[in-house]
């Protein structure tokens, strides 16, 4: 079956990421030793992402455990700002949007992120259909967040082809009838040939 729709993970796939840049941003603010912020917020991680609790409530749970006594817009922005351009699938992504094929977006993600990376990144203009976590209500592997994408946007998986840089998620992706690829950074063309040989232009 011919491909028409492209179906994007976010992190470590267009976008890069480092949780150690909140850590050492917010470290002399805090009063916990740097080695312990994350671990101090990791049980947060789900019910943020599932949309359970809300980026105002996180940030003032995060405050709290971390003793931060800096402003909540500090800790905001540190929490945000961990994104760094892959500008090989961010170029990848441009092309197929100027060739026509629908793009969309598969993440597990939260408002807080979203909210930036939205704004921050033009590379996302080129999405205009996604399925995020925290709206979804349900995280990837969970089968039922792409039944959620198949349903609300009417996608059918013989022609979408989905990108993700985790094995877990690209097994559900698979069991449900997609055609994928698991991707890694520093292998990039390995996408490229697996797009070549379903006869995708790139």
């Amino acid at each position: 079956m011919p491909i028409d729709t492209f179906l994007f993970d976010i992190g470590n796939v267009l976008l890069n990421f480092d949780f150690q840049l909140t850590a050492r941003r917010i470290a002399p603010l805090c009063g916990v030793p740097e080695e312990e912020i994350l671990d101090r917020m990791e049980d947060l991680k789900i019910p943020l992402e599932t949309g359970l609790l809300s980026g105002d409530d996180f940030l003032s749970t995060a405050a709290s455990r971390l003793a931060f006594r800096g402003p909540t817009l500090e800790l905001k922005r540190a929490f945000q700002e961990i994104f760094s351009p892959n500008q090989a699938a961010i170029e990848l992504a441009e092309t197929l949007a100027l060739k026509g094929y629908r793009m969309v977006l598969l993440s597990n993600t939260n408002a807080l992120h979203a909210e930036y990376f939205l704004r921050e990144f033009p590379v996302f203009s080129r999405f205009k259909e996604r399925v995020f976590s925290h709206e979804a209500g349900v995280m990837k592997p969970d089968f039922r967040i792409f039944r959620f994408a198949l349903e609300t946007l009417g996608l059918n998986p013989e022609h979408t082809f989905y990108i993700d840089d985790l094995a877990p998620n690209i097994d559900a992706g698979k069991n449900l009838g997609f055609p994928s690829h698991l991707y890694q950074s520093d292998h990039h063309e390995a996408l490229l040939d697996s797009l070549r040989l379903l006869m995708v232009p790139v």
